[in-house]
């Protein structure tokens, strides 16, 4: 499965243009600074993004047994804070169950087994950022991973674009296709090449890849979708991945792959620091840390006020009501 999430995540990968776009009719829309300061713009958008996504994945190898694994990923960021629940399964039986986190103070990746108590399995005092996703960094893995609805690496040196655009029509807007290729690096060590087709209508989000990659001694070919529905803030927001891959395994075998994830994406910017901390797992904080709770004390002194009025009130009231007793009797 890792291999497939491997060759999936390589289609998507950083671009990075040679050159301004050739002459189209609306080639102005789509040169190399204007798409660089809008990938920059939904990058930090990204930041702000909470999200679940739900992924099927089913594989066929050569003894023809069809596998199918299944995960639930929920993501949450601040400014300061990220953190990734990751929960997967095998065949309807869950396999593993994960926390990775980082607030401004500490970091930790948590386990649990089914049905039990979550457990710490490391923390990170002295630098956060040290809660990675196996060697990535865990802020970089959590943008890339709700992301993809655009190539926001377009600055990216390492991949070129060919000086080759195809303009296409669909039923719903215009479509510049484009060749890419990026060599493998220690970050990303899969090679690919292929194209990516960018849809006008939806402010050139990413709709389609088809690429062929290498990694190790495998080759495999991806053909892969994105749909999107509404918009965040301007940018068209993702809401279904599909990946299709086959890798020759020999003898005339080959290995097939099929991805489907769903995307609920919700833009917000104030999540609280408290959810990022081992005390909203049911764990205690590390000694000396304690965390600000909501201020209640402007709350609590217009209680006061509130009670002390209604006990001048009554008291008023109490004092003249004997008054017009006695003068109604006389």
């Amino acid at each position: 499965m890792h291999k497939l999430i491997a060759f999936s995540l390589s289609c998507i990968g950083a671009l990075s243009f040679e050159g301004e776009i050739p002459s189209l009719a609306y080639s102005q829309e789509f040169t190399k600074s204007d798409a660089i300061s809008k990938c920059v713009k939904h990058r930090e958008l990204t930041s702000f993004f909470q999200c679940k996504v739900t992924a099927k994945l089913s594989s066929l190898h050569k003894a023809k047994e069809e596998a199918f694994t299944s995960s639930s990923n929920v993501f949450k960021q601040n400014k300061s804070s990220v953190l990734m629940i990751e929960k997967q399964e095998n065949n309807g039986k869950l396999i593993s169950e994960k926390v990775y986190a980082i607030n401004s103070r500490y970091g930790f990746i948590l386990v649990r087994q089914p049905e039990k108590n979550w457990l710490i399995q490391d923390i990170f005092l002295k630098n956060p950022s040290d809660a990675k996703y196996g060697k990535r960094d865990l802020r970089d893995h959590v943008l890339n991973s709700i992301g993809l609805g655009y190539p926001y690496d377009l600055a990216n040196p390492m991949t070129t674009l060919s000086n080759t655009y195809r303009q296409k029509n669909d039923a719903e807007g215009d479509l510049i296709s484009i060749d890419y290729e990026r060599p493998a690096t220690k970050v990303h060590p899969v090679q690919s090449k292929g194209t990516m087709t960018f849809k006008k209508s939806l402010g050139y989000a990413l709709v389609h890849v088809e690429s062929i990659s290498h990694f190790r001694k495998d080759t495999t070919s991806s053909k892969i979708d994105h749909q999107y529905s509404g918009d965040i803030k301007g940018f068209a927001t993702l809401t279904k991945r599909i990946v299709r891959t086959s890798t020759p395994e020999g003898d005339g075998f080959m290995r097939t792959g099929l991805s489907e994830s769903d995307y609920d994406i919700v833009y917000n910017e104030s999540v609280p620091d408290t959810e990022f901390t081992l005390s909203a797992f049911g764990l205690p904080e590390p000694k000396g840390i304690a965390w600000e709770q909501p201020s209640r004390g402007g709350w609590v002194w217009w209680g006061v006020a509130g009670i002390t009025l209604v006990v001048v009130g009554y008291g008023i009231y109490r004092w003249r009501r004997p008054n017009t007793v006695s003068q109604s009797s006389s």
